[in-house]
This record gives structure tokens, C-alpha cells and sequence, in this order.
């Protein structure tokens, strides 16, 4: 929603330019722009400050009206976005796997009623910082989501209050912003997605922009040149060190959300003043980037995602291309879309159902029928191209979702006794458990070849992020994902006793990267193990491979050229690192064993994620599939039998490389 034409600022245009760039950067490689991130809190100033300034502009002259208002929002917000939003639904379905085009078409539904934050909150399977967001082309439409949820909010207040002093108006933004930023600082820790995504921990932004608007209502504010000049410096000096001093593994937002908060709002506010050096941002270039920012930020998350999603981060001259095609389809949307909607003068209703009501539910019918359609008409899927993944999936298989594979978010008391859970058959009481976290689970099928050739039946319970130990493992893990590991781990040590054996198997580099504490933590957590007389066997970490993206093989059906099979690399030092401990702590207790299979993933040092048949020993950049864990556990017993560490009452204290 822009101002009237006389009231036009083009520096913050340039202001707009400096937000979405920093965006498209952070997305193509976070290394290149470690803080573009906040190109968001920018984006969020500029709207509150905007915004705000015309509704106070028209509640003084009396000529405010709702209805006026949401039909300005709609003809600015709506085209635009649903143009992008189909566009990505179709092209999702053309190039993604069907799962990931069902997330996709949910998150569609979500957007379209302005809840978007929701769906990445609560739905999405990671944070906005970790990894695999390219699974999720619409993720960047969370931030309208909060806009649009604040624009239903912030316009009532004004309006049934009403605010005529500048003093109390300023104290009433100015609580409501602070309580914003303090609510967020103190929930990142805990909840970090909360923080991120919901309007009560991000809406300070835009009340900060909405803080300047009642000086720009009256012209009381406007500052020498002297002082505008020195903000404006500030105000730059904030955003750069914002810009380039955070990071994704910052405690953002909170008050970290502040530098770049109050960097543009004190820019705005030197613009205000005519001060000659904020002419830098009012040049014609960042403006004419500013004035198609809007649907630049709409279009760059697609398009990057979709490239990632099949080949991987983009390298300088691919992110080139993705810039250059990214503005000029946002030229195309603002000249042939945004403009024209724009310039409508039909009533709220009518234009509503035309630029709104009709082609959102258009778009909500295709969303809908992408994630119900196989299940409504089963015949849809019975194509070649189906069976074909049907195929891969089968070879490709990981870990989770194995029925026979216990690797859970959240370990449930049922899991304890669930005899799915259960591998190798016999009689007599369970006496062995492997516990750990996804780098436990890719070991299942080795272990189950094991049970096939000896008395070994075991029961597996993996947690997912959350390591094997007897202590609290807050030092290790997400704040995310704590509790679900504290109630898990309670689970299984109330039934350690159960067992004889206990293998332990998880990402040790990660948690000890972490907190250098871990590795005690771990030692004092076999100690107690072994000091109530039970054999603990410690499963090496596997190499990662960086190379493997999920999915690839299936992915190469509709990207053309996609490398399903990487160079081969070296272990990484710090997973040799982890390993060796593991190695020594194993040869300090005669029931404790050490025992890894890089002997038979790697060959001269050389690690590969493929057999030479082609076949992905990997499903991902650092576990297993399920059908290869099965085939190196018979690979290893035609090589040396059941491994000692598994057979022997006493254990070996470590094992040698196969002939």
C-alpha cells in the first residue's frame, strides 16, 4: 500500500531494494550474506511505518473506512501472490516427489487464508534455519501471513481509539513494541520456531515503523541536517553490522532483532528530514529494485528452492541467473499484474471475488486436489512414472518409517513393548537394546543380517536429534527439541534394566560440536552402564558424504543432468576425531566394544555413497538406506562372520579390518 503521490519517498524504495537483495542473497548461500535474514525486520519497518501513516492521515480527516482499507490491501497483496502461488503449485507437481508436493499444495491452503506462519511453525518438520527448506518453495510467504495478521489487528485498535495524543500514542506503540521484542528474547531460547514465525514475537517491527508515522502526521518531528545526518550514519552503521555480524545461529529474533529495527527506522526518519546523504538509497537504480520488490520477494524463494531441491546449492554463475530470472519475472508480475490491480476502482465486494475470492479458490481447488486426488481416484497414480518411484523408493528406503525401525520424535510407553520394535526371532526374553538417535536407526538392518546367523535378537528405540545419555541433554540439543528428548530418554532409562547388552549408536561429532562436555557426559554414561553389569557396544559414525540429497535418484526423473553419484571424500576430521574416542573409551573396559563398518563404505581412505552398480548406499549425506544396512550387515558376515563385538560374552576391545 503506497502512500499518495505527493507524500512519495523514493529513498525508501531504496530502502525496499537493500531488504529484498539481502533476502535473495541469504537464500542462494547463507556464507555470502550471513545476516540477510533481516531483510525481513526491514521489509516489517517500512510496512508498519507506511501503513500506519495513511490510516492516522485518514482517521484525522475523518474519511477512514475498513472496507476501503482491506480493498487497498487486497489490490496490493492478493494478484501478485496468487500468480506466484500457482505458478509453484504447478511447477512443485511437475518437478518434486509426490510427498514434497503435498506438503507444498498443504502449505498452499494455509497461505491462501493468511496462515502460513502456522503451517512452517507447527507443521514443518525443522526450523527456518536448518536444513532441507528447499522441500518448501511457499516457506517464504510466512512473513505475509504475519503482515496480513497484524493488518486485521492494528487498524481496529487505531480506529476504536483513536489516539489524539502524540505522547500516549507513542507510549501505547512503544509498550506493545518493547513487550514484542522482550516476549521474543525470552521464548527464543525455548521455542525457537515460536519466536520466529508468530505475530506477538515479530509485530514489533512493525510498530516501531508505526512509531514514525504520527510525527510524519503532523511535521513535528522533521530534524536539522546536523542531526539527520548523524542518524542516518547510525542507522546504516546498524544494518551493515546486522547485515553481516548475525547469523542463522544467533538467538533471533529477540532483542538481536533490534540493530536492524532501529537502523531503518532511524533512516526513515532522516529521509523525513531531506537530508542530502540519504540520496544514496533515493538513486534511480535501488529505487526502480525497490519499486518491483515486492514481487521480487515473491518469486526469488521459488525459484531458488526449486533449483536447490533437485541440484543443490547454486554456485555464482547459477545464482546469477536465478537473480536475473527472479527480477525479470517480478518486471513482468509489477507492469502486467501489481500495476493494473492496483489502478482498479471497483467496490470491495466485487473486487474482492475477482482478484481474491475466485482465483484463490481456483488455486485452493488445485492445492487441495494434489494432496487428496490419489486418494480419492487411486487410478491417478498407476503411471510409469509412479511405478518408477514405487521402484527407487524401495531401493532407496531409509530408516524412518520401517515399521520394524522405532526411530520417533517422541518415544511413547507403547514403544517400550511394541513387539514391531523387536528384531530376530527366538524365544525367551529380550535382553539386548539398541538406543541412539537416526545414526542408530540406519544400523538396523546391519544388526538384523546379525540376528539371522546367531542367538542376537535386540530391541530398537532411537529418538530423533537426541543422544544416548543418562544426564540432561540440554548442553546438546535444540531448544526445540528438548523436552521430547528429556521425556524420551526418562522413557527408555526406566527400562534399562531390562537388558544385557546395550549398543549405542548416534551423530557423536554433532553433539560433542555442541558442547565440549559431551564426550564426558557419554563416558559417565557407560561407566553406569557397565558398573550395573551390562556389555555396552558403541556403533561408530558412518562418513558423511555431502554430495547425496534425498530423494535424488527419484529426483533425476524430472531433472535433467542431476549427479546421483558424488565424488567419493575422506572422513571428516571431526567424525574421525569421535570415532577414535569412541575407540579408546571401548579399549579402557573389557565390556565395552567399539565397532564401526567405514572399513567396507570406504577403500583407501576414499568414502563413497555408491556401490559400483550405481545403487545408493546412502540416503542422504549421512545415513544409510535400510536396503543397504541389510545388505553390508551379510556383506560383513560373509567377510568375517557375526562381528565379536556381538557374539562374545567379553568383548573385543576393538575389531579388525576385513581381509
Amino acid at each position: 500500500m503506497r502512500p499518495a503521490a505527493q507524500d512519495y519517498r523514493p529513498d525508501i524504495d531504496g530502502l525496499r531494494a537493500v531488504a529484498v537483495l539481502a533476502v535473495i542473497i541469504f537464500h542462494m548461500r547463507a556464507e555470502w550474506l550471513p545476516g540477510g535474514f533481516v531483510g525481513v525486520d526491514i521489509f516489517f519497518v517500512i510496512s508498519g511505518y507506511l501503513i500506519t501513516r495513511y490510516i492516522l492521515q485518514e482517521l484525522g480527516a475523518g474519511t477512514f473506512s475498513l472496507a476501503e482499507f482491506y480493498r487497498r490491501r487486497i489490490k496490493r497483496i492478493a494478484p501478485a501472490m496468487l500468480l506466484v502461488l500457482g505458478v509453484t503449485l504447478a511447477l512443485s507437481a511437475l518437478l518434486m516427489l509426490p510427498e514434497d508436493v503435498r506438503t507444498t499444495a498443504k502449505s498452499a491452503v494455509w497461505s491462501l487464508a493468511s496462515l502460513a506462519n502456522f503451517y512452517f511453525c507447527f507443521f514443518k518438520d525443522s526450523g527456518y534455519f536448518a536444513g532441507g527448506n528447499e522441500n518448501y518453495p511457499l516457506l517464504h510467504l510466512w512473513s505475509l501471513g504475519v503482515e496480513e495478521q497484524f493488518y486485521m489487528l492494528w487498524p481496529l485498535l487505531l480506529m476504536c481509539w483513536r489516539p489524539r495524543s502524540r505522547l500516549a500514542y507513542l507510549l501505547v506503540a512503544g509498550g506493545l513494541a518493547a513487550a514484542s521484542f522482550l516476549g521474543a528474547e525470552w521464548l527464543v531460547g525455548a521455542q525457537k520456531d515460536l519466536a520466529y514465525f508468530m505475530l506477538p514475537t515479530r509485530g514489533g517491527e512493525m510498530l516501531a515503523g508505526a512509531m514514525l508515522a504520527w510525527p510524519a502526521r503532523d511535521g513535528q518531528a522533521a530534524w536539522r541536517p546536523r542531526v539527520a545526518g548523524a542518524a542516518a550514519l547510525l542507522g546504516a552503521a546498524l544494518i551493515l553490522w546486522s547485515l553481516f555480524g548475525l547469523s542463522k545461529l544467533d538467538r533471533f529474533p529477540g532483542l538481536l532483532a533490534l540493530p536492524p529495527t532501529l537502523g531503518t527506522a532511524l533512516l526513515i526518519q532522516a529521509g523525513r528530514s531531506r537530508y542530502a546523504g540519504i540520496g544514496l538509497l533515493a538513486h534511480r537504480v535501488p529505487v526502480a529494485i525497490g519499486k518491483v520488490s515486492y514481487s521480487a520477494y515473491l518469486w526469488h524463494w521459488p525459484l531458488i528452492a526449486l533449483w536447490q531441491y533437485g541440484y543443490g546449492a547454486p554456485d555464482l554463475k547459477v545464482a546469477l541467473l536465478l537473480a536475473a530470472l527472479t527480477f525479470a519475472l517480478a518486471a513482468l508480475s509489477y507492469r502486467l499484474v501489481e500495476v493494473p490491480a492496483r489502478h482498479s476502482r471497483a467496490p470491495l465486494l466485487p473486487l474482492a471475488w475477482r482478484q481474491f475470492v475466485l482465483p484463490g479458490g481456483l488455486a485452493g481447488m488445485a492445492a487441495l486436489a494434489l494432496v487428496y486426488g490419489g486418494k480419492i481416484w487411486p487410478g491417478l497414480l498407476d503411471t510409469p512414472y509412479r511405478k518408477e518411484l514405487v521402484r527407487l523408493g524401495d531401493a532407496n528406503q531409509p530408516a524412518a518409517g520401517q515399521p520394524y525401525v522405532c526411530h520417533r520424535q517422541r518415544l511413547s510407553e507403547s514403544d517400550l513393548v511394541d513387539a514391531q520394535c523387536v528384531v530376530g526371532s527366538g524365544p525367551g526374553q529380550i535382553r539386548v537394546l539398541l538406543w541412539g538417535d537416526s545414526n542408530a536407526a540406519h544400523y538396523v538392518g546391519m544388526l538384523g543380517e546379525f540376528t539371522r546367523h546367531s542367538a542376537l535378537r535386540f530391541r530398537n528405540l532411537e529418538i530423533g536429534s537426541c543422544p544416548p545419555v543418562l544426564g540432561d541433554p540440554a548442553p546438546f540439543v535444540e531448544a526445540r527439541r528438548l523436552q521430547d528428548c528429556r521425556n524420551s530418554l526418562k522413557l527408555v532409562q526406566g527400562v534399562l534394566a531390562q537388558y544385557d547388552m546395550i549398543i549405542l549408536g548416534a551423530s557423536w561429532s554433532q553433539y560433542q560440536a555442541r558442547s565440549p562436555q559431551f564426550f564426558e557426559q557419554l563416558s559417565a554414561t557407560v561407566s553406569q552402564l557397565t558398573r550395573q553389569d551390562k556389555k555396552v557396544v558403541l556403533l561408530g559414525k558412518v562418513p558423511e558424504v555431502p554430495g547425496v540429497r534425498r530423494g535424488c535418484q527419484a529426483k533425476a526423473l524430472t531433472y535433467p543432468a542431476l549427479d546421483c553419484q558424488p565424488s567419493g571424500v575422506e572422513i571428516k576430521p571431526e567424525i574421525a576425531a569421535a570415532n577414535d574416542y569412541l575407540r579408546q573409551l571401548a579399549r579402557q573396559d573389557r565390556n565395552v566394544a567399539y565397532f564401526d563398518a567405514n572399513a567396507y563404505l570406504c577403500d583407501n581412505g576414499v568414502c563413497r555413497a555408491h556401490e559400483a552398480d550405481g545403487s545408493l548406499r546412502y540416503a542422504d549425506a549421512s545415513h544409510l538406506t535400510m536396503p543397504y544396512s541389510w545388505r553390508l550387515g551379510r556383506r560383513i558376515y560373509d567377510a568375517e562372520g557375526v562381528p565379536a563385538a556381538f557374539s562374545q560374552p567379553h568383548w573385543a576391545a576393538d575389531r579388525q579390518p576385513p581381509p
